[in-house]
């Protein structure tokens, strides 16, 4: 398990029209946070282990 950075992290762009999808704002792929709670950190799947960031879902 990657253990997240302490400090910010930026918060995911709603998908306009596609409620529990959001744009990663590293990149701006579409990630699908259905079941997540608004707030809470998750780590961006589009990246490799090794490089994962971390965005707070809006």
């Amino acid at each position: 398990m990657v253990k997240p950075p302490s400090g910010p992290r930026p918060v995911a762009i709603p998908v306009p029209g596609k409620d529990g999808f959001v744009f990663s704002p590293y990149n701006k792929k579409v990630i699908d946070v259905k079941g997540i709670r608004s707030g809470a950190l998750v780590a961006d799947p589009t990246y490799p282990m090794s490089e994962r960031k971390f965005f707070r879902v809006p």
